[in-house]
């Protein structure tokens, strides 16, 4: 808690945000980004040159949304902020390194909002012990502010991982199929509002996790919680966690998919 404080005082943010673990989890994708450096790298870069090939797609240039912006580990921040008028960088988050990362670039604006919705409807639900449905949300914000570009990044399959975490440590006899569910429900939902931008919008997302034990044993999970997206555009894998740097006998690597034009994508038959 008190690197959570120190955190608020540097950039404050929403207190509820802290105890959920949106402060801490940020800090820990720092921590093993830094840890699996290399392994991490080839993610990071198809995961910009995915947004620069969306960006150079684009008709016009004047503006561009990056939702899921984070550390900007996989945000070509600078090549983006040559080619667009105004760049705006959305997280629930918005840390003091990146406010200061962004200073150089004077086009640059920072958004510290919850493009979910969610965060603070489950904060409340749990502080209040509510019964009966868990908490449903449909995102209006930002869709009137004319952007040319929006760019959803690694950011689909965590949307719910936090809330639903929140809510199996805070309420353990909610039912498990309510929480999947949930969570689907939050995946879809933030697709819906991709959808409803009327520009080109670029989507990168892991979708599938593959852990590999010493025993050569392979166990996959749905990151989408069953939600199925079109045939990607490009895909690649992402070693999050090679064996020996963060588990000691587990390899763990994500399947990554991108579009350039998810709504696009879409109506392809």
């Amino acid at each position: 808690m008190l690197s959570d404080l120190l955190a608020f005082c540097l950039a404050p943010y929403p207190w509820h945000l802290a105890p959920m673990g949106y402060v801490r989890e940020l800090s820990g994708i720092g921590r093993r980004n830094a840890q699996c450096v290399e392994a991490w790298r080839p993610h990071l870069e198809a995961s910009k040159r995915a947004i620069l090939a969306a960006s150079e797609a684009c008709p016009h240039r004047r503006s561009v949304l990056v939702v899921g912006s984070g550390l900007l580990l996989d945000v070509p921040l600078a090549a983006l902020s040559a080619a667009f008028e105004r760049v705006v960088l959305a997280d629930i988050v918005q840390p003091r390194a990146v406010r200061r990362a962004v200073r150089p670039y004077g086009k640059v604006e920072l958004l510290q909002i919850d493009v979910s919705g969610i965060a603070r409807p489950v904060f409340d639900y749990v502080r209040r012990r509510r019964r009966g449905s868990l908490p449903q949300c449909r995102v209006d914000c930002l869709l009137d502010r004319g952007f040319d570009l929006v760019v959803s990044v690694n950011l689909l399959s965590q949307l719910p991982v936090i809330p639903s975490d929140y809510l199996r440590a805070r309420l353990p006899t909610l039912p498990p199929l309510a929480i999947t569910e949930f969570s689907r429900g939050v995946i879809e939902s933030h697709l819906d509002w991709l959808r409803r931008f009327g520009c080109p919008v670029a989507l990168i997302t892991d979708c599938e996790r593959r852990e590999e034990g010493d025993d050569r044993r392979v166990e996959t999970k749905d990151l989408l919680e069953g939600v199925r997206l079109p045939p990607p555009e490009e895909s690649w894998s992402w070693d999050i966690a090679p064996r020996g740097s963060v588990y000691r006998d587990l390899a763990v690597r994500h399947r990554v998919v991108a579009y350039r034009d998810f709504r696009a994508a879409q109506s392809v038959p």
